[in-house]
Formats: structure tokens, C-alpha cells, sequence
């Protein structure tokens, strides 16, 4: 692209961005994409920062959100700025949740004996080093020009990883919703009625969630199941003169101190003599398997936005825009991230199509990441789980259930073996 033509896409943009403010009706419809959008990506890093730091690690849960938060308004802020598409939504992705919370899971029983904090500095380094690399990678498939590689991906094989994910993620989802109750590796630890209690409400919303989502399709669909979700749940605890503090003791919601609690500092410099940086290292495999997933979800997810806003993308700007973005994260504790279809397609229908509606959108989670941890730790473990439950459900849906048609048996077959080498 000319000196010329880069100035001139510049002044379109800056034009747009201030038409965008200046025009009520075109100001409103981005605030509410934004708002809506802000929720969802808020409740998704709850639920990846819970998956993950779980187990030894449960005391740093609100690091963890802390730490997929960031994520959340980095790259909501930096992709779209950079895209072929100024209303793109850019955020941590559930689907690699799973592995990190794998390569966390790794790492705590490696340097078991060890203190609890320094096994979580060693975590949020291992994610960190993993996004750099996973960056690094993208950007230079990117400029290489490469993106259209993973068409040669046997199909088998993408659908087996995705179907996998979607086992992790539900699989997770029960942990969460589960606690301490119960040890996912040991099925008769569930046969009590206190782990039924505490599973059925997340199964149940996950469930109704997921049922509703195939139904209807309407923008406030989930925030207004979100919100009743919640509020039933304070409801009951209301009704039965439960206090929160006897909830957070039975593991209903989440048991850190809410009033020592917070977002920062995530990680800083006088924390890295603390890195069992040998234990990172450790972690290579999986970080190439982030790198695979990674560049196959972002490609999969363009498709998607092309169709939703109905334009031709450039594949290998998205992937040097994404790398791009994951390389500065890595350096400003801002965890794997780029666009997300669902949530672009979600914006779209509701408006949503304008830079502004990024600015908003960034300013809404920095507010969340402001406020601190205590009422999201408010959030009930049910919700949390149950999200977790209907991301895991949706991948097993859409990659085992309706490409049952589109592939022969020995394909179907070959997926579910594909399937059980991912876990």
C-alpha cells in the first residue's frame, strides 16, 4: 500500500470515527453492541481465569480473571485498530482454555512442595512465554503469506481437536461447578449428594443456555439468562436466610477475600527470580500445539466474519494483526487472544460496526478491571461452570454431532480417535 493511500485510509477512519460520535442513532447502536459484548467477554474471562487457576492455584483465581481480563481490553483495542475490520471483536479464546489450564494442571504437579506462589508466578510465565511464541508464530505465517495452509488439514483431524476441546471444556465446567467436593480423575468422588447439588444447577444452566441459544436468537438472550441465573440463585439464598459468607463456605461462590483481593499486580518484575523458568521450558509441546490451534481457530473465525459482514478479509493481515498483537501482550501481561467470530457476528446484528464501538468496549472492561474482583467474585460457581458446560457442549455439538452427515463412517470414526488424543 502507497504513502498515499495508507494517509487516505487513515482519514476515512478518523472521518468514520467522528461521524460515529456525531450521529445519535449510529453513537447508540455501538454503546449497546459494546455493552452487551462487554458482559459476555467479562463472564468468558471469569471462566477461563477459574478453569485455569484451579486446584493449588484456587487462592490466585482473581489474578487469574485479572490476568484474561487484561487480554480482554488489549486485544479488543490493538486487533481492530490494526484490521481489515474496525468492528472486530478480539478476545481470549475458551477454546484454548483448556490446554492452558492442561499446561497449568502440568506445572502444579511438577513442582509439587513448592510454594503456592511460586508455582502461580511460574504458570502466568509459562502462559506469557506461550503467547510470545504463539505471536511470533502468527506473524510470520502471516507475512509469509501462508494463511491458506490449513485448508490442507485433513478435516478428520480438525474436527477430532475441536471435538476434544469441547470434552476439556466441559470436563472443566464440572470441576468448577464441583470445587473441591470433588476429584475429576475419581468418578465415585461424585456419588454424594453434596456434589449432586452443586452440579446440577451448572448442568442445568449450561443446558438451558445452550437449548435457548438453538431456539431463539436474539442478541439478549444471554445476558438476560445470565442475569436470571444469578439473581435466582440470590434469590434462593435470600429465601433460605443463607449469608454469603456460608455460601462461600460451601463453595457457591468463590472463596477469596474480597476485601485483599485484587486484579494487580499480575506479574511484575521482582517476580521473575521466582520463575522456575526449567519448568517453562518444560511446557514446549504444548505451546506447539497452541501455535497449530491457534492459527487454524483465527482462520476458521475470519471465515466467519466475512460471512457475517459479508466482505472479503485478508487472511494474512488478520494473522499478522493478531501476532502483532500477541507479541505486545506478552509484554504488558495480556494472555492469547484474537478475533472472535461469534461475538463479531453478535455486534453486527445489533449495529455494532464502527470503531466506537471498540473504544466503548475497551473503556467498559478497564471500568470492570478498575472496580476490582469483589463483585465478580460474587459471581455463583454454578454460572461459572455451567458457562464453561455450554462452550464444551457447543464444540461437541458442532463438530461431532452436525458433521455426522458431512462425513463418511471411517472419518467419523477417525474423528473420535482424533478426539481421544487430545485429552
Amino acid at each position: 500500500m502507497s504513502s498515499t493511500s495508507k494517509s487516505s485510509s487513515v482519514k476515512n477512519h478518523w472521518k468514520s470515527f467522528v461521524t460515529s460520535l456525531l450521529t445519535p442513532s449510529i453513537l447508540f447502536r455501538n454503546m449497546s453492541a459494546a455493552a452487551v459484548l462487554a458482559v459476555l467477554n467479562v463472564a468468558t474471562a471469569v471462566s477461563i481465569g477459574t478453569l485455569i487457576f484451579s486446584g493449588p492455584l484456587k487462592s490466585f483465581v482473581s489474578l487469574g480473571i485479572g490476568l484474561f481480563l487484561i487480554a480482554t481490553a488489549v486485544a479488543g483495542l490493538i486487533i481492530p485498530a490494526t484490521s481489515g475490520y474496525k468492528g472486530l471483536i478480539a478476545a481470549p479464546r475458551s477454546g484454548q482454555a483448556p490446554v492452558f489450564a492442561v499446561m497449568a494442571a502440568t506445572i502444579a504437579l511438577s513442582m509439587q512442595g513448592q510454594p503456592n506462589e511460586t508455582i502461580a508466578v511460574t504458570v502466568i510465565a509459562a502462559i506469557l512465554v506461550t503467547t510470545l511464541i504463539v505471536g511470533i508464530f502468527m506473524f510470520t505465517i502471516g507475512l509469509a503469506k501462508m494463511g491458506t495452509l490449513v485448508r490442507y488439514i485433513p478435516y478428520p483431524v480438525v474436527a477430532g481437536f475441536f471435538a476434544g476441546l469441547g470434552y476439556l471444556l466441559t470436563k472443566g465446567g464440572i470441576t468448577v461447578a464441583a470445587g473441591p467436593l470433588a476429584d475429576i480423575t475419581s468418578l465415585t468422588s461424585f456419588l454424594t449428594a453434596e456434589v449432586t447439588i452443586h452440579l446440577l444447577p451448572a448442568v442445568l444452566f449450561g443446558v438451558v443456555l445452550l437449548l435457548m441459544e438453538q431456539r431463539f436468537s436474539h442478541w439478549l438472550l444471554f445476558p438476560t439468562i445470565l442475569a436470571a441465573g444469578i439473581g435466582l440463585f440470590y434469590f434462593i439464598l435470600f429465601a433460605t436466610g443463607t449469608s454469603i459468607e456460608t455460601a462461600t463456605q460451601n463453595g457457591w461462590v468463590s472463596a477469596f477475600d474480597r476485601s485483599t483481593a485484587s486484579f494487580f499486580p499480575v506479574f511484575s518484575l521482582g517476580q521473575v527470580p521466582a520463575v522456575d523458568w526449567s519448568v517453562v521450558a518444560q511446557q514446549f509441546s504444548t505451546v506447539i500445539v497452541l501455535c497449530i490451534l491457534s492459527v487454524i481457530m483465527l482462520l476458521l473465525d475470519i471465515s466467519g466474519v466475512e460471512i457475517a459482514i459479508n466482505r472479503d478479509l485478508d487472511p494474512n493481515r488478520e494473522l499478522r494483526t493478531a501476532g502483532l498483537s500477541n507479541i505486545i501482550g506478552a509484554f504488558v501481561v495480556s494472555p492469547l487472544s484474537f478475533g472472535v467470530a461469534a461475538d463479531t457476528a453478535v455486534a453486527h446484528k445489533l449495529g455494532g460496526d464502527r470503531f466506537i464501538m471498540i473504544v466503548i468496549y475497551t473503556a467498559l472492561i478497564l471500568t470492570v478491571i478498575a472496580v476490582g474482583p469483589a463483585p465478580i467474585s460474587l459471581i455463583p460457581s454454578a454460572i461459572v461452570g455451567g458457562f464453561l458446560i455450554y462452550i464444551g457442549l457447543n464444540f461437541l455439538i458442532e463438530w461431532i454431532w452436525k458433521k455426522r452427515s458431512k462425513l463418511p463412517f471411517t472419518d467419523l470414526l477417525y474423528t473420535s480417535y482424533c478426539k481421544t488424543r487430545t485429552l
